[in-house]
């Protein structure tokens, strides 16, 4: 069996490759645990394009702040560590939510969440002006 248990019998996805999650996630029988080992998996996935995210979200702060006149550096730095906070607690709210039976698939929240995160960003960087 592909699916990796501790010593109480539990899943434990964390320590799997995706290929494991992906064969754990077929073997599995119980829905908890298919919905945990899915999760996980689509999490993993989406996990690389939230390096572009953060990108578009922190970089025009960056990049438009010497073309405002109220800037500054530290205006520039909380505004965007509160971007970054704000795509975490989402990408939590979106982890969250594809661990309950809320939606059909787990995949749903992870990647709605990391599509509408992009789009944010997209938006952000639009709005660079030359």
């Amino acid at each position: 069996s592909a699916v990796l248990r501790d010593a109480a019998g539990a899943v434990v996805p964390d320590i799997m490759t995706l290929h494991g999650l992906s064969d754990a996630a077929d073997e599995a029988t119980n829905p908890t645990e298919v919905r945990t080992l899915r999760s996980t998996y689509h999490a993993r996935l989406a996990l690389p394009l939230s390096v572009l995210i953060l990108v578009l979200l922190v970089l025009p702060e960056g990049l438009r702040g010497n073309d405002r006149d109220d800037a500054s550096l530290p205006k520039a730095l909380l505004t965007s560590v509160a971007a970054m906070a704000a795509f975490w607690a989402f990408w939590v709210l979106a982890r969250i939510g594809s661990q309950g039976a809320w939606f059909p698939s787990p995949a749903i929240p992870i990647w709605g969440a990391a599509s509408l995160a992009l789009l944010w960003g997209l938006w952000c960087f639009g709005r660079i002006k030359e």
